[in-house]
């Protein structure tokens, strides 16, 4: 963008009036050039850097512009024409656009100020403005508008400097057409009116002579001048057209000279300008390089000597005549009393239509001041505007008094002057144009606007506080406001550019003007500067919520974009349009139709066969048939309909025999099917760590998890490899389409796309799907047709299915509407798991790509068909369900390798059908079943018999997941086979049946025997759908007792009387409860058998029943939790780590325990491997456990209302209730002590004179041995102690003992006792051993310690003086635990020689506590 002082010296240059004759006129119209037009090419002098001595000071001139004008030209203009020649700059100024499209539809979009740098740099509008302007035509729209102020009474700034008067050498009379020329009669307008001073302007001849056109003759044009007395100072000639026209280049060289000089513009008056033959095509083709530099001397010189002199005349001379008419005080005065001119119509029109002639002291002072203007001497121009504005004012000449302010507020800028004064100057010239509203002042005050934007833009650089691009903005829109014609257009154009560049972006306010612009330019059919504006303004309404502002925005662009051809462009606008839903049914449908036949047309015209490159950018592309003709247009995210991404699910039938769709592509469940496949793992990792212990070695089935868990790489544990399929199966995309019309849409063709790559050695990648034939097609591709209803949406599921081996990534969905002309094309944006792995990728929620679009299809792979049959509706908590498992391998590979895992049911598997050939487990936790012998080959069936029991009521949907993988071949090791999984869903309304509870209490009959009570209770609740009295009743079938050391049978039970009416215990109907007795008693050392089973049920066999069922396998089971469940293994063991990272201390320390635990024997043994949890002989592995009960109990079940209408027969249910880790004998409490100690000793003894050396006469001693023996009771698999026995001293405290303790029973108290209470027994001393430490009591042993007390004094004693601190041997950092006797331990001291009555030896013996 050009500054202001560029500006104001192209715009404001001194005027040469150029007078010729029609022979030169001729002459120059041969380069297609008028003389002043010729001339003006070289009118800019951008190294004249010359001297001008002013009045008050020299001014050196860097530059110096001026203009040749015609005198045909000389005159002024008239409202309209000056508004056609606006109208003819714009359009000769169109807006720069792409050529591919006229209508720019990629503008960033503004929503925020962040967003305006980024906007205002791609429409070239950024803070760097000198090498581009945005609005390139404004600069010709200033220009041209101030040329239609050209002759103006109000301002003297075109009266002309010098007059040039041209003629040519082969003129008939040169001396008469001289004289013609310069013939007062012959002056142009202005200066016949007097506006204009002719004695001001000296006169300058010019000869121009055609070389070529002369060549030959014996005109000499020199000679001409000499003729007339014409020097080198006031003429010159003129040599051109030295090229012939057969030679002359086209362009020319120099045609930039004028073609991109301001002053050489079309002319005002084109109907005065002479019309001549055309003799060349270009702009200055007939000058050599010779008339160029004689024609650029010329113009140099004539405007540094003769304009420059004349200028330097004209301000002395006026200069002069002010001073003596203005200057002074006695001229002060006088204008105070001078009288106001009268400036009434009549008085003007006698004058000519002037206000102001030229031999006026106003005219001469405003002369004056223009002329200083011209020549850069702004402030004696200042000075000299503010004088004369005072006579404008006093004579109430408003329009003179604006235009003086117009040139006071350029002077002030251009001097640095207040900003202040420069605003307060301009809305004098507003307000002044303002009062007297007219089509000329509307003009005027246009004019006024331009300024004032010019000022306020080259203030907002000046670094000032002021935010001047409002001030500029405001003045732009009031000048807009004056006129509804091109002037308004540019103006608000301007303005919201203003807006936009200001310190505080007003972008939303910049849009709604560059629509108001737009709207005009449209009215005024300049199309593309409407297509322009409306572009600009849909950058910022664009998605912003101003939803009828943006419909109106991309409705009118579309009619700008098909006025313009710009097909590619309008369709675009209209799919937006439409795809809006926001206008009503009818519309919806009409321009729904009026869309196909737009495409339509554009696909049958020859415009549709441009190159691909043609199109916007992200908009519709052309597919074409193999010809190369357009067939139809494929457009990438079309609104018609709408897909939702986040709805996109890509799933594969895991299941052989079909898709289930609850399970297939379910996401809300995938959590449930991932920790069941991490169970599987762990499992596995578990028993591989397990069973590759070595000979001398043994690991735990209980192991901490880190020890086989193995490094897990937090780098990749969110990156998924793409899914392996085998060939023939097929890929499921399911989608929600959405149509937001009023109206029904017809959608065809809908099918998916993408690339495949194979695997062979010649790699080779092509697009899906393929133009081949149906029957050749490597990757089968499946299409739906639909008709979306209004406003309504449709989840559509399409398959493919490849026939070769290699990678398919799907890329997106593609389909047909308005019958096959318009394809949508939308690309998957699935997001892929968020990223953890590092703190960066936590803070930006990160995510890995999305590998779910990406399959590997295999050759060689199995695939499983899992079908469950038999499963009933409603089972019994504790039942065994049987069910039959169908397995078919679909696959072209033998299936191996198959584990089901379920952690809502336990399960127990047979591939034979018999209970007694059960699969084993793997791992410890009883959940994964190794199904390992079943190997099926491509297409072979089996059946799997499986049990399934459930141990929690209600609705249960039960997870089964099957993994398997390939069958390596033979002398095949197995190392990368790729694994597989079918999950399966079971809902079962597991119904509570029955509740058994149990009791043993020692036998009064018979030493070392127990009496085991079972209470079992009939909890089914569908008694209200049975018919008959028995119906739903509960049969106890069986008792198993799986023991050592113990065995039961039933207890006898006398006979009653009249007992045939009575139903026995063993048959409980609805709610009722019994208990049934047995003997427990220890198994004989010659029965090898660890189970007992008793038959209660006399009219079955019981004992087949439970050989035909996995009873004994469901009571492992359910035991190998419980061990889990206390070992630490499995989940329950991970969850107690979890919350918190743990140490190498921690694992160090804990891995030191597990190898002293199982490597460490005190004999130094060999450690044997633990049974593995699930397996029998788990049962009874640890010593502590006495042994477990298993219930077997039958039920009819009620048949359902469609069972009786079908006619299916009820079905009787078998279950179980497990007794696990029954304690015979009854485990010790947590607070009693697991010591037994008894005390032995003398209930008296008697005082004796003391026999020691050295001792005092008199005194009397005592001394009582006491034996006291120390018993581990605890269970012997209990860990060893460490005991230590302390005598307490007389003055340490002991706390009060409960009463209610058993004798030899120890009860833990507070470490510090209390005080001894009052009244308490004589002290007494111990002698010789007054601590013992026992290390390492282990259970069952015995320890005896010998003590001795010493008495002095006679009386009753209490020996209970005693405290024991018990701690485990191998816990380390556990406090201890410190007991005391519970009973009082009594001894009587006699005195020496004394006799004991027999009532106080009574006495004696009541308080004495019997000691065995």
């Amino acid at each position: 963008m050009e500054s202001m002082e560029s500006w104001v010296e192209d715009t404001f240059a001194p005027v040469v009036l150029t007078c010729s004759t029609s022979e030169a006129e001729r002459i120059a119209q041969k380069n297609n050039l008028s003389i002043a037009d010729l001339l003006n090419g070289f009118s800019r002098l951008e190294d004249a850097d010359t001297p001008l001595r002013s009045v008050t000071h020299p001014i050196q001139l860097a530059r110096f512009n001026f203009r040749f004008l015609s005198a045909s030209q000389f005159h002024s203009l008239g409202l309209n024409e000056g508004t056609e020649q606006l109208n003819a700059s714009i359009k000769r100024h169109p807006p720069p656009h792409n050529a591919a499209s006229a209508v720019e539809l990629d503008i960033p979009r503004v929503s925020s100020v962040d967003d305006v740098p980024t906007y205002l740099r791609v429409v070239g509008a950024d803070a760097d403005e000198g090498s581009s302007d945005p609005m390139p035509w404004y600069s010709s729209f200033k220009h041209t508008l101030m040329d239609t102020f050209r002759c103006e009474e109000y301002s003297l700034l075109w009266h002309p400097v010098a007059m040039l008067v041209v003629v040519s050498s082969t003129d008939p009379n040169p001396r008469h057409s001289f004289e013609e020329l310069t013939a007062p009669k012959n002056l142009p307008a202005p200066f016949q009116q007097g506006l204009y001073d002719a004695m001001l302007v000296p006169k300058f001849y010019v000869v121009v002579h055609d070389v070529l056109e002369t060549e030959g003759t014996s005109i000499d044009p020199d000679a001409i001048l000499r003729s007339l007395n014409v020097t080198t100072v006031n003429g010159a000639v003129l040599k051109i057209n030295s090229l012939p026209v057969e030679e002359a280049p086209v362009p020319s060289q120099f045609a930039t000279l004028w073609t991109e000089n301001p002053y050489v513009r079309p002319p005002l008056f084109p109907h005065e300008m002479e019309t001549f033959q055309q003799v060349s095509d270009g702009v200055g083709t007939l000058l050599s390089r010779d008339d160029v530099a004689q024609i650029k001397a010329f113009v140099r010189d004539f405007g540094l000597r003769f304009m420059l002199s004349s200028l330097k005349g004209r301000i002395f001379q006026l200069n002069e005549v002010v001073s003596a008419m203005k200057k002074g005080v006695k001229n002060v005065f006088k204008s105070w009393l001078r009288k106001p001119k009268d400036l009434r119509p009549s008085n003007a029109a006698a004058s000519g239509g002037v206000t102001y002639k030229c031999d006026s002291i106003e005219s001469q002072t405003r002369l004056l001041a223009d002329t200083a203007f011209l020549v850069r001497d702004y402030e004696l121009a200042l000075q000299m505007y503010r004088l004369v504005r005072d006579d404008f004012k006093s004579d109430k000449s408003v329009f003179h008094c604006a235009n003086v302010n117009e040139m006071i507020a350029i002077c002030l800028l251009l001097t640095k002057g207040s900003p202040m004064q420069m605003t307060n100057a301009l809305d004098s010239a507003n307000a002044i144009y303002a009062k007297t509203p007219s089509a000329l002042t509307q003009r005027l005050a246009i004019r006024t606007a331009v300024i004032a934007g010019e000022i306020y833009h080259t203030l907002s650089k000046s670094g000032l506080f002021t935010d001047y691009m409002d001030n500029a903005s405001a003045a732009l829109i009031r000048g807009s406001t004056m006129e509804q014609g091109i002037c308004a257009a540019v103006l608000m154009e301007r303005a919201a550019l203003c807006d936009l560049r200001a310190r505080l972006p007003k972008f939303r306010k910049y849009g709604f003007r560059m629509v108001m612009a737009g709207h005009v330019y449209d009215s005024l059919g300049h199309e593309q500067h409407s297509a322009r504006c409306y572009s600009l303004a849909r950058a910022i309404y664009d998605c912003s919520g101003w939803f009828l502002v943006e419909d109106h925005i991309n409705f009118m662009l579309a009619q700008q974009a098909n006025k313009l051809d710009d097909r590619m462009a309008s369709i675009n606008l209209f799919l937006k349009l439409i795809g809006t839903g926001r206008n009503s049914a009818s519309q919806q449908e009409a321009m729904l139709y009026d869309f196909g036949l737009m495409v339509k047309d554009f696909l049958a015209t020859d415009r549709a066969d441009a190159s691909p490159s043609s199109f916007s950018r992200g908009g519709p592309i052309l597919i074409k048939n193999g010809d190369g003709s357009a067939k139809k247009l494929l457009v990438s995210d079309l609104c018609m309909p709408e897909l939702d991404d986040k709805s996109t699910v890509v799933f594969a039938s895991t299941n052989a025999f079909g898709i289930d769709r609850s399970i297939d592509g379910n996401h809300s469940e995938a959590e449930t099917w991932q920790e069941l496949s991490e169970h599987i793992d762990k499992q596995n990792r578990l028993h591989r760590y397990v069973t590759s212990a070595g000979t001398g070695e043994a690991k735990s089935w209980f192991a901490p998890s880190h020890l086989y868990a193995g490094y897990r790489s937090k780098k990749n544990v969110a990156i998924h490899n793409p899914e392996n399929y085998v060939l023939g199966e097929q890929i499921y995309v399911e989608f929600v389409m959405k149509n937001a019309l009023s109206c029904a849409v017809d959608v065809e063709d809908i099918h998916l796309f993408g690339k495949f790559e194979t695997v062979a050695d010649d790699k080779e990648a092509f697009d899906a799907p393929e133009n081949r034939e149906p029957g050749e097609q490597r990757i089968v591709i499946d299409s739906v047709n639909l008709q979306l209803l209004p406003c309504s949406e449709e989840r559509v599921r399409l398959a493919v299915c490849p026939k070769i081996q290699g990678k398919l990534s799907l890329t997106g969905v593609r389909w047909s509407i308005c019958g096959g002309d318009v394809q949508g094309e939308h690309a998957f944006d699935i997001p892929g798991p968020l990223l953890q792995d590092t703190r960066a990728h936590r803070e930006a929620r990160a995510r890995a790509p999305n590998m779910s679009l990406i399959a590997n299809v295999v050759e060689s792979m199995p695939w499983l068909g899992v079908k469950v049959e038999d499963v009933p509706a409603e089972a019994y908590v504790g039942e065994l369900i049987k069910l039959k498992i169908s397995l078919t391998n679909s696959g072209t590979a033998a299936l191996a390798g198959l584990q089901v895992c379920c952690t809502d049911l336990l399960l127990c598997a047979s591939g034979t059908g018999s209970a007694g050939e059960l699969c084993g487990y793997i791992g410890a936790s009883g959940h994964v079943v190794d199904l390992g012998d079943v190997i099926l080959a491509p297409g072979e069936c089996k059946e799997v018999t499986v049990w399934a029991r459930g141990s929690v009521p209600g609705r249960r949907h039960s997870a089964l997941l099957f993994k398997y993988k390939s069958s390596p071949a033979e002398g095949e090791i197995d190392t990368k086979s790729l694994l597989r999984t079918v999950k399966i869903r079971l809902d079962l309304d597991l119904l509570p049946c029955v509740d058994v509870s149990y009791s043993i209490e020692p036998s009064f009959s018979a030493s070392g025997e127990y009496i085991l009570g079972i209470t079992v209770s009939n909890q089914r609740g569908d008694h209200h759908e049975m018919t008959g009295p028995l119906a739903g009743v509960v049969h106890l079938e069986e008792l198993l007792c799986v023991s050592n050391s113990w065995a039961v049978e039933i207890l006898a039970r006398p006979s009653v009387q009249n007992a045939s009416n009575v139903r026995d215990s063993l048959h409980l109907g609805f709610f009722e409860a019994s208990t049934s007795y047995f003997r427990v008693f220890r198994r004989l050392a010659t029965d090898t058998s660890d189970m007992c089973k008793l038959p209660l049920n006399s009219e079955q066999c019981a004992t087949k029943l439970s050989e035909s069922l996995p009873v004994e396998q469901f009571l492992c089971l359910e035991n190998a939790a419980e061990l889990v469940r206390a070992g630490g293994a499995g989940d329950t063991g991970e969850g107690k780590r979890s919350g918190g990272f743990r140490t190498i201390q921690s694992v160090r320390r804990e891995n030191k325990a597990l190898k002293s635990a199982t490597g460490e024997d005190a004999n130094n043994q060999k450690p044997q491997q633990e049974p593995q949890p699930t397996s029998k002989d788990a049962l009874l592995s640890h010593s502590d456990t006495d042994g477990h009960l298993v219930l077997v109990w039958s039920t009819d079940c009620s048949s359902s209302y469609s069972e009786k209408v079908a006619g299916v027969a009820a079905r009787r249910a078998i279950g179980q209730a497990n007794l696990t880790s029954v304690k015979i004998r009854p485990p010790a409490q947590e607070s009693s002590c697991p010591l037994t100690v008894t005390l032995s000793y003398n209930d008296s003894v008697e005082l004796r004179s003391s026999t020691y050396p050295g001792s005092t006469s008199g005194l009397s001693i005592a001394e009582l041995d006491i034996m006291m023996q120390v018993c581990n009771d605890s269970a012997p698999s209990s860990a060893p102690l460490d005991v230590t026995v302390e005598m307490l001293h007389p003055e340490e405290a002991q706390a009060s003992l409960p009463t209610s303790a058993a004798l030899t029973k120890l009860h833990s108290i507070s470490y510090s006792g209390a005080s001894p209470p009052h009244g308490a027994p004589p002290r007494f001393f111990w002698t010789g051993v007054t601590k013992k430490k026992i290390t390492r009591f282990s259970p069952s042993s015995r320890v005896v310690i010998n003590l001795k007390a010493c008495f002095m004094a006679p009386g009753v004693y209490n020996l209970n003086r005693f405290r024991i601190v018990v701690q485990s041997a191998t816990a380390s950092g556990q406090p201890p635990d410190v007991f005391m006797l519970p009973t009082e331990y009594l001894v009587y001291v006699k005195s020496p020689g004394a006799s004991v009555g027999a009532e106080v030896k009574q006495t004696i013996n009541d308080l004495l506590v019997p000691v065995p």
